[in-house]
């Protein structure tokens, strides 16, 4: 399987770009073929010899990994994909909002610019101001303890904790989804409230007009670069 940038360099055809690419290649396999050969003749001098052991029990776990990724491929092949993330349509306000559910959110937070659209900062108390710390950090402008909200045709009251930071505009958590005992059926892509009976469906990635990517993979370790 060819690495991304050489697949890139062939669509785009970037001769120069191909060439170089080519080249390195060429150098590392070249290099890793030297190390190989200094490696195979110290192991027929001195079998025990600690660097020895050392590259042989590397080998055995880097044999293991590329059988484990090569069954994962095999028979689970969606873990090499992007996981949708869970949007709902809710309102705040009267206002229609898409809702990230996160589970793994201890509250539910709405960006200041969402909350002015909402109509809702005349109610934030600015003594629950503090930072708030995830992945990142953002400060915490306050809170608004009772918003109204509704979602599949049923209201229902939710707090709501106003951050200055513009990465999501509303943010469904723990708080809430505990407080109306609300199930995540991914089974059937549904968020039910249990609390007032509402069943709302994910939205569609399509549909998602502002989507939150918490974190990436970076580095080599992205397995898009390579091609996969």
């Amino acid at each position: 399987m060819l690495p991304r940038q050489l697949a890139d360099a062939i669509r785009q055809r970037d001769v120069g770009t191909f060439q170089d690419m080519l080249r390195s290649m060429a150098k590392e396999r070249k290099t890793a073929a030297a190390e190989e050969a200094r490696f195979r003749a110290l192991a027929e001098l001195d079998p025990f010899n600690p660097e020895v052991q050392r590259r042989l029990e590397e080998a055995i776990q880097e044999h293991n990994v590329i059988e484990n990724y090569e069954q994962a491929l095999e028979h689970n092949p969606e873990a090499f994909g992007e996981i949708s993330m869970i949007y709902v349509a809710m309102e705040v306000n009267g206002v229609a909002v898409q809702a990230f559910v996160d589970s793994g959110a201890q509250m539910t937070i709405m960006s200041r610019a969402c909350a002015e659209r909402c109509g809702v900062l005349r109610l934030m108390d600015r003594r629950f101001q503090g930072v708030a710390v995830g992945v990142g950090s953002a400060a915490v402008l306050g809170r608004v303890h009772m918003a109204p909200a509704a979602a599949g045709g049923e209201h229902f009251p939710i707090s709501i904790t106003v951050l200055d930071n513009d990465q999501v505009d509303f943010l469904f958590g723990l708080d809430n989804l505990r407080r109306h005992r609300c199930v995540l059926d991914v089974g059937a892509e549904k968020l039910i409230f249990k609390s007032t009976g509402a069943e709302l469906p994910f939205l569609p990635d399509h549909l998602v007009t502002r989507k939150l990517v918490p974190y990436r993979l970076t580095g080599r370790a992205r397995w898009r670069d390579w091609g996969i």
